[in-house]
């Protein structure tokens, strides 16, 4: 997935033109420090803010391309409108407004342990489940009581956020839900393609793993020759047994009697006359033709 940077920068290059940014101020505690960053690009400003720079650079970027997609210009759908990403987290089943997201977002802003939680065992029936799920940051807990895991989950997330901006006294301006959320959902496609890739190459490594063996067990398994001619409930046939049938179907095709050293691994030459050199002339050409020499 591109970042806003670098879709704007896109964008922009179409129009021939390239977007300005600036980081305009800094400010915060010396720890905790929020830098505002201004973009503009044709003739439109915006600022945003962020914990680092590159996430406030990111910030105005995708607010520029919002608004430029208000203006009336074409921008890549995904950043056209915040209506479009709520609807993306529709489709991939993610509440529009996750508690358990915010609250992620909300302690990394303010340096805060992360929220925990822990699920306890189903109280319910098979039909009526009651999951429960405790929230947890220092000596707070809350608790979120439903049919679902998914429901408890949010109950509880959404009492510790509210606790926490009551608590921080965290406003609007401080703390921008709808960015939180939109920061949270690009990590999760950011986690996602890389999970995928690593997943990708984990099934590559495993394919090529097994094309070596299979090609190691093919050089140690002895060749097997097995003759169409020969009856179908003959066994596989060594090398030599190979040897002797098919002089035996040779001499037979010639009406010519088997020669005594048939019982033999190879045979003997100058023992049998013409036919059983005629015969081993024709059994060294077919067995090389069968071995594919």
């Amino acid at each position: 997935m591109k970042s806003s940077v670098s879709v704007l920068h896109e964008f922009m290059a179409q129009l021939r033109q390239t977007p300005k940014f600036e980081c305009i101020s800094e400010f915060g505690k010396q720890h905790k420090p929020v830098f505002r960053y201004r973009c503009t690009a044709i003739n439109e400003v915006v600022t945003g803010t962020g914990r680092t720079k590159k996430e406030a650079k990111q910030l105005v970027a995708r607010l520029m391309l919002q608004q430029l997609a208000q203006k009336g210009y074409l921008v890549p759908g995904e950043y056209a409108t915040p209506a479009y990403m709520r609807e993306m987290m529709k489709k991939a089943g993610l509440p529009e407004r996750s508690y358990v997201r915010l609250n992620t977002e909300l302690c990394k802003d303010y340096n805060l342990n992360a929220v925990e939680y822990e699920v306890s065992p189903d109280t319910g029936t098979r039909d009526h489940p009651r999951f429960t799920v405790t929230a947890r940051i220092g000596l707070v807990e809350r608790v979120g009581v439903a049919s679902t895991k998914k429901q408890a989950y949010q109950l509880a997330a959404e009492q510790i956020y509210k606790h926490l901006r009551t608590k921080l006294g965290v406003t609007a301006a401080h703390f921008n839900e709808e960015d939180a959320l939109f920061r949270a959902y690009e990590k999760g496609l950011e986690r996602n393609a890389a999970l995928q890739e690593a997943l990708h190459n984990s099934r590559l490594i495993q394919i090529e793993k097994a094309r070596a063996a299979a090609k190691t067990a093919a050089k140690k398994k002895p060749v097997v020759v097995n003759e169409p001619m020969m009856r179908p409930e003959s066994p596989p046939q060594s090398a030599s047994d190979v040897v002797a049938e098919t002089i035996r179907l040779e001499l037979n095709q010639m009406d010519a009697p088997p020669p005594e050293y048939m019982n033999e691994t190879l045979p003997e030459p100058n023992v049998a006359g013409y036919a059983a050199a005629n015969a081993a002339v024709m059994f060294i050409e077919r067995t090389m033709e069968r071995l594919g020499l």
